[in-house]
């Protein structure tokens, strides 16, 4: 091998490693992305359903862009699964920013009249006493940065109490 092929293939080596310890680092990012539930809102009620939109403040501590391209989440209201929600519009998340992500639900408000144990689920997420009602969000959002795939898994447990009150002060991320 002479000296010139030498030089080519240690600098090919270093570049190659070089990008492989920057996309690690970057999907490291994308696992430290900041997820925090601010808002609900009961938005309709039929015959068969109760409509909640959940909002979901994302932070994104990494210098580079992360593109959301989907989710797949289970809500649980006292620790009893009621929903789940899901979604494979795509949504970019720039470098060191924060932005929010509006999700859907649909609960079956007869089938959680037995979980709950004949109290309605509107009368549960309309109560005065919010601060003894929990909300939990469990799943995975698939994410990519610079091309790379992964799914990131959620797990966020708080009160109804403490969502109305995230909306009025600063991101706990």
């Amino acid at each position: 091998m002479s000296g010139g092929t030498k030089i080519l293939f240690g600098s090919l080596t270093a570049a190659v490693v070089a990008v492989a310890v920057f996309i690690t680092i970057s999907i490291n990012d994308l696992l430290r992305v900041c997820y925090e539930l601010t808002e609900y809102k009961l938005k309709s009620i039929d015959d068969k359903y109760v409509y909640i939109d959940l909002k979901l403040r994302v932070k994104n501590p990494a210098k580079l862009n992360i593109t959301i391209k989907g989710y797949y989440i289970d809500v649980f209201i006292n620790n009893k699964w009621v929903a789940n929600t899901q979604n494979k519009d795509k949504k970019v998340i720039h470098g060191g920013t924060t932005d929010f992500i509006e999700m859907a639900s649909a609960v079956n408000h007869q089938k959680t009249w037995a979980v709950f144990q004949s109290q309605s689920i509107l009368d549960l997420l309309s109560s005065a006493n919010t601060k003894n009602v929990s909300v939990e969000l469990r799943g995975k959002f698939h994410g990519s940065v610079l091309g790379y795939s992964i799914n990131v898994p959620i797990k966020i447990k708080t009160s109804l109490k403490e969502i109305e009150e995230s909306a009025k002060k600063p991101s706990a991320c």
